[in-house]
This record gives C-alpha cells, structure tokens and sequence, in this order.
C-alpha cells in the first residue's frame, strides 16, 4: 500500500510537471515577439466624410523547411485623447479585412507570404473635437494625441507595430512610393501560374494617362538561361488615351494574369526575375520580384 501511494504521488508529480512545463512552451512561443528585421509592415491612411481607412501590408518570409505560416489572430486598438486630458477615447477591434494574400517561392530554400488587411472606422467613433476639421488635422495640429497598435499573433510568434497617431498620415508626402502602391503575389496552380498585382492609389498623377488598351504586363526573365517571356508578345492594343486604374485616391485594383505551363517557347526553371507593369505615360508604373519554379 505505501509503495503504491508512493507511486502515485511520483505520477502527479511528472504529471504536474509536464503540465507546467508545456504550458510555459506555450506561453513563451504565444507570447515571443518577431523581431522587425524579420517581416516589413507598412500602412497607408485615408480620410473621407465617413469613414477612416488604413491599408496593411504586411510581408514574412520563412524558409520551405519549416512550418507554413499562419496568422492566427489580428488585432488593432488606437487611444486618443485631447491634451488636457480630460477626454480619452479607445477605439479597438479584430476587424481587419482580407483584401489580398498569397505565398510563393523566392529563392530555392525561401517563401514569401504577403497580406493586404483593410480597417475602416467610421467618423461616429472619431469622437472630432471640431467638427469642422478633419481627425488628420486634428492629429496633426495636436489636437488629438495618442497612438495605434496593430497585432498579428501568428505560429511564428507576435508582430505588433505600434505608431503614434500625427504619423499616421505620414505617406502623404509620397517621396517613396509615388503614385501607386504596388503589391505582387505569384499562384502555382497545376496547370498554370498566375500573376496578381495589387495597386493602391496613394495620389493624382496630373499629365499620366494609358497609350492602349493593355491595362497590365508581365515579364519574365530566366536568369539561369538568359530566356525572356512577355505577356504582351503576339497581341495587339487599341491606340487610345485612357485612364489609369485606380483612378480614385484611397481606391484599390486587383490585377491577373495568366502564364500557361504548356507554353513551348518559355519553360520556367529555377532562378527567375518577374517584373509586374502598369502602362502609363509619362512612366510605367512598374515592380521587380524574384521568383523560384521548378
């Protein structure tokens, strides 16, 4: 009878061990921050009479080896108050849109993951303390002061970016990004490959306008072969004077096109360049991704 008590006293005691033990793993991966030089996240604002959109753009990438990764919860919350800080405000939430996502193979050993998010706060919540100034230029002129956090609690660990609010305009100077924000995922598909290009009109470009009809290319160039293929080959344009899409500023557009793996002339192998191209004039609008097939 002793030894058997004894023996169950040694099996709780592993038991509440490894009870403890998993639960700090759990606790510390839950809460282990990813440090910044391992994802970028950048963030576009608009204002409008209704509402206040942030755009989200998040990239991580991870080697093919290890475990996929997935965002598991998202999380914003922006606290505001007036500078005599007799009103605060607390705005938070999980609403975070999913306009745009994918994965695809970098290098060899490396996949990139991109995420679109899109957050809108309607001006009801803004609580303006003029109503006839904008909550920018309420943030701006100081009016308004505090900070927005935004939180991704991944299987990788926590990414948490935390701004505070009179730089949450801070794009509107566009020395960066100019007119559009262009935002490239690659889709295997068994057939196929698709490109998708997202663009975000960050601002008016007086003077640009689109040549023809084609509205987006795509290029690719095989580094290891020195082959080149070009969306646009053996296809004809209307000559016109168009627009160039998106028009509005604080809109989006989803480009797609697709590259048929039976194509003869250009077989994908290994270390390729892909550059994604919005015709305009005066200038292409245009971004580079690498891109690995075998």
């Amino acid at each position: 009878m002793i030894i058997i008590k004894f023996m169950n006293t040694i099996f709780k005691f592993i038991f509440l061990t490894f009870l403890i033990t998993s639960n700090l793993s759990c606790s510390s991966i839950k809460n282990h921050k990813i440090p910044q030089d391992k994802y970028e996240l950048s963030y576009y604002t608009f204002e409008n009479n209704d509402s206040l959109k942030i755009y989200l753009f998040l990239t991580f990438n991870n080697t093919k080896d290890k475990k996929d990764f997935i965002i598991q919860k998202k999380f914003y919350q922006m606290d505001f108050e007036t500078p005599n800080s007799k009103d605060k405000y607390t705005i938070k939430g999980s609403k975070m849109e999913d306009l745009f996502q994918g994965k695809f193979p970098i290098t060899e050993n490396v996949l990139t993951n991109k995420y679109v998010f899109f957050i809108t706060i309607p001006s009801s919540d803004l609580h303006l303390a003029s109503h006839y100034e904008t909550f920018q230029g309420q943030v701006t002129s100081n009016t308004y002061k505090g900070k927005i956090k935004f939180a991704f609690s991944t299987n990788y660990g926590e990414i948490q970016e935390e701004i505070i609010l009179n730089q949450l305009f801070k794009q509107s100077d566009f020395n960066f990004d100019g007119s559009l924000k262009l935002f490239p995922i690659i889709e295997e598909k068994s057939d196929k490959i698709t490109f998708n290009l997202f663009a975000l009109r960050l601002r008016p470009n007086t003077g640009e306008y689109a040549p023809t009809s084609e509205n987006y290319r795509v290029e690719m160039f095989d580094r290891e072969r020195g082959s080149k293929w070009n969306s646009s080959d053996g296809l004809n344009f209307l000559q016109m004077i168009g627009k160039v899409e998106p028009e509005e500023i604080g809109s989006y557009k989803i480009f797609s096109l697709d590259f048929s793996l039976k194509n003869k002339k250009y077989n994908i192998n290994g270390n390729n360049e892909v550059t994604f191209i919005i015709p305009a004039k005066p200038l292409n609008y245009t971004i580079k991704s690498n891109y690995w097939k075998k």
